[in-house]
């Protein structure tokens, strides 16, 4: 491989869509709540269930907004001759640069209708906090090109050859 390190930037568009979803969904659940005050009854639990989606949805929308315009940081993914850095999930983010000898193997999977990579670690210990219980040791950590500039089949191609490349040595 000529180029030894590859950066991914986010795609900010994909996550403005999402965060558009979210503040759609917030605005549906004030809507829920306007209508619940203001009848004749009120029925608590849907009073209460309808200001939960509110609040959260509210909360992940700023917390997107603050990510995609104050960010200065755009990068997403990061692959070298040394391991891969992923900073889309948090998972990704808590376990830093997963060195290639440290993976197992990688494996195309789905979660929550998402289709990505998954990198199963040789010891998954050594990428999360002592105290800490992580998904990382039994689901390994996923890679998807969701919030990244791209495709399914690039993502694919890059990791699968640098993992043949790299993968095992020291």
């Amino acid at each position: 491989m000529e180029n030894k390190e590859v950066i991914v930037n986010m795609d900010k568009s994909k996550l403005k869509k999402r965060m558009m979803q979210f503040a759609l969904i917030g605005l549906v659940s004030l809507g829920a709540i306007v209508f619940l005050l203001s009848g004749s009854t009120i029925y608590i639990f849907y009073l209460i269930m309808s200001m939960l989606i509110f609040a959260v949805s509210v909360f992940i929308t700023f917390k997107m907004m603050f990510d995609v315009f104050s960010s200065k940081e755009k990068m997403g993914l990061k692959v070298n001759e040394k391991g891969v850095l992923f900073l889309g999930t948090s998972a990704g983010k808590k376990a830093g640069k997963v060195l290639w000898k440290d993976i197992k193997s990688i494996s195309n999977q789905t979660f929550y209708n998402v289709e990505g990579y998954v990198l199963d670690l040789r010891n998954p210990e050594k990428y999360i906090q002592p105290d800490k219980k992580s998904s990382i040791l039994t689901n390994g950590i996923f890679v998807s090109n969701s919030d990244l500039e791209i495709s399914h089949n690039d993502l694919k191609k890059l990791l699968n050859d640098y993992y043949q490349e790299f993968g095992g040595v020291e």
